[in-house]
């Protein structure tokens, strides 16, 4: 009987707290051509929603950025400081709180008001603001990697000085740093680092040094890390060794001793040599934590905290943004007709989070038609890198042509990302996001750069590319006018493009 009382008390409890865990329930009716954004950040999770589905933010998601944030197409937004369960089925929002009745609230008629009432009200925006160069310049990788030295960078700059190229950050590639040291050059392949920097910056370029946690599985700098525990194991208990391109690497572990010193010497290099940035790369690393979810956010946490502060940091890779730098994204696909696609949408999709400083920065693969396409697409993100492969094109006027337009819209670049500091709007925005009420939810091939140009990367094989063009007078890169709303069909055959320039 005693067991009986016992039993029926504790699932009592149960029912109670489970009721007190679900207080507040709101039902919101979803209107009449109604779309919304936020919400989950991932691959798979469709922005506009789409389909059914049930999320609690209150559920560590490692894999994606799970936010109490959503938007509407006709104005309205949902925000909580508290964890939410939401229910979609299409033709409503039903939202649970613990803590709150969440309320559904006007911010504007269209997407933009909303996003933007209600980041200025809730959102936690970085501190640190963008300098314009970063986003006006382009990124040059050099043309061969893996040979690298103070007389390669310098013959290298000479080569983009011969072809009339823009100036721009030159990215030294890791190999750099001398033995023994975190945070100096090889004094046998930079015999004269501070030369080589002051070299360039007379050229008018500037100088990013790649910065990586990989240690050469061999030699006295190995042995040494080994022998203290600075190096990530793997489940025999052994050094993690993993294949780049340049031979066989151990990766560093990060801890609050090496997040501390990393941060204190990229701020070294600053100072001593006039280091104008950093292409941190830590995307293999990342790797080795596939199946230990809560260590590869750990790890990623503690690069973000290790460049905390420093100015012109490009991050190769991360589990979940926080805002303060330009993050490289699709370093793990390679350059194939989906993966650019894949680029653009999951640009988009970003650009909802706040997140809109990118650069992007595939794996090239030889097919040389995909190859002009995501150099032409790497090259129309906010920043503008120029990646190693570029350098093999058989059609070298069309990257000549792409660097020229970048460098044509350089002084708009600056004043966009200065206005994006101020009013936190995205440097890259949808059709839906810019042109509200147009129809424009469903179109995640076509992008605006800054509320001005229209970009329409090519995402597959062929000759020609349909575009929408919004309301407006437009200007094509060939000197056309069109008067939109219209659909048109641009040739991009011979390397050509779909770039628009509103009146």
């Amino acid at each position: 009987m005693k067991k009986r009382v016992a039993l029926i008390v504790t699932m009592m409890l149960i029912c109670v707290g489970a009721i007190a865990q679900e207080k507040y329930v709101t039902d919101i009716k979803i209107q009449t051509y109604e779309r919304w954004w936020g919400l989950k950040l991932s691959e798979e999770f469709g922005q506009p929603f789409e389909g059914s589905f049930t999320i609690d933010t209150s559920e560590d998601d490692r894999h994606s950025y799970v936010t109490n944030a959503m938007y509407s197409n006709r104005g309205r937004f949902i925000f909580s400081e508290a964890p939410m369960k939401v229910s979609f089925d299409g033709k409503r929002l039903q939202i649970t709180s613990a803590k709150e009745k969440v309320e559904v609230v006007r911010g504007g008629s269209s997407l933009r008001e909303a996003y933007l009432v209600c980041r200025h009200k809730y959102a936690r925006i970085a501190e640190q603001k963008f300098t314009g160069d970063l986003f006006a310049m382009p990124l040059y990788e050099l043309k061969d990697k893996l040979i690298h030295s103070q007389q390669s960078v310098l013959d290298f700059v000479s080569m983009v000085e011969s072809r009339k190229f823009p100036k721009g950050y030159v990215i030294v590639p890791d190999g750099w740093r001398g033995v023994g040291t975190e945070a100096d050059f090889s004094t046998e392949l930079y015999p004269d680092a501070q030369q080589m920097v002051d070299e360039l910056h007379a050229k008018g370029f500037k100088v990013m040094l790649t910065v990586s946690p990989y240690v050469p599985a061999t030699g006295v700098r190995y042995l040494e890390k080994k022998r203290d525990g600075q190096l990530i194991l793997n489940d025999e208990g052994k050094p993690a060794v993993m294949e780049r391109e340049r031979g066989y690497y151990a990766c560093m572990k990060m801890t609050d001793e090496s997040v501390e010193s990393i941060n204190v010497s990229l701020n070294v290099l600053k100072e001593k040599y006039g280091i104008d940035g950093f292409y941190v790369d830590f995307r293999e690393a990342c790797d080795l934590f596939d199946n230990m979810p809560s260590l590869k956010y750990e790890y990623v946490e503690k690069w973000n905290k290790a460049c905390a502060g420093v100015e012109g940091v490009v991050m190769s890779y991360s589990e979940k943004m926080d805002g303060s730098f330009v993050y490289g994204f699709d370093m793990s696909r390679h350059a194939d007709w989906d993966g650019l696609a894949h680029a653009v949408t999951m640009a988009l999709k970003s650009s909802m989070f706040g997140y809109s400083h990118f650069a992007y920065t595939p794996l090239l693969t030889g097919d040389d038609a995909v190859t002009v396409r995501a150099v032409q697409l790497a090259l129309s993100m906010p920043v503008a890198v120029v990646p190693s492969a570029a350098w093999e094109l058989k059609n070298a006027n069309v990257m000549k042509s792409m660097l020229d337009w970048r460098a044509s819209i350089a002084e708009y670049m600056v004043s966009t990302v200065q206005s994006a500091n101020v009013t936190d709007e995205p440097l890259i925005r949808s059709m839906e996001y810019q042109f509200g009420g147009s129809g424009f939810y469903t179109c995640m091939d076509q992008y605006m750069l800054g509320p001005k140009y229209l970009i329409a990367p090519v995402l597959e094989a062929g000759s020609s590319r349909m575009v929408r063009l919004p309301r407006g007078t437009w200007k094509s890169s060939t000197g056309e006018r069109y008067r939109g709303p219209r659909i048109v069909n641009v040739n991009v055959a011979n390397g050509g493009v779909a770039i628009f320039e509103l009146q």
